[in-house]
């Protein structure tokens, strides 16, 4: 017995669906428990940078993934009379290969600019942070985690949910395109 799409309930083909507003709200939780260490008097203030952060960097990386997983229409040597059928976009793909090529041919040299540039990026959020000694390593991995549950959550949704809705919203259009085409024969002959 094999478990195909079509045999396993919508809850666990969908499972990301609540996963990852989760694991958003358990990083809210740690912005909570992070903002309780500074000073009572900038609380406030931590915290509503830190959302900013995490927010910001959520639609960027959503943005992202929302450009990745947008599905082309499928492209045939015939026009179909059937519903427009959608394929996924593989520019995750090619872009993952190139970027690969990228790293190996040239990347190796200047790989190490990456970590200057993190660490100046952290240095640069640790004073909106608290001013704290782990200031610097927590807004970057805010930064880092939020972009990482928007790309994959935008993502996930434009290949499947987004698709479902393209099939929905071009199905009424095609009918009504079927039908002026076959009246139009009928009134022909």
């Amino acid at each position: 017995m094999s478990l195909w799409p079509s045999k396993v309930p919508q809850l666990y083909l969908f499972v990301w669906l609540w996963t990852i507003p989760f694991l958003c709200f358990l990083g809210v939780v740690g912005i909570l428990i992070y903002v309780s260490q500074v000073p009572s008097g900038v609380r406030w203030s931590v915290f509503g940078t830190a959302g900013a952060i995490a927010s910001s960097a959520y639609l960027t990386g959503g943005l992202a993934g929302f450009l990745f997983g947008v599905p082309r229409t499928v492209q045939g040597s015939t026009r179909s009379k059937g519903p427009t059928q959608y394929q996924g976009n593989t520019n995750l793909e090619q872009v993952s290969d190139w970027l690969t090529k990228i790293i190996v041919g040239i990347g190796l040299v200047q790989i190490g600019h990456i970590i200057p540039a993190l660490s100046k990026f952290a240095e640069s959020m640790k004073a909106p942070l608290g001013g704290l000694p782990s200031s610097g390593a927590f807004g970057l991995g805010l930064a880092i985690s939020y972009a990482l549950f928007g790309f994959f959550f935008f993502y996930f949704w434009s290949r499947s949910l987004f698709a479902q809705e393209l099939g929905t919203f071009n199905a009424p259009q095609q009918q009504n395109g079927m039908n002026e085409s076959d009246q139009s024969t009928d009134s022909s002959s």
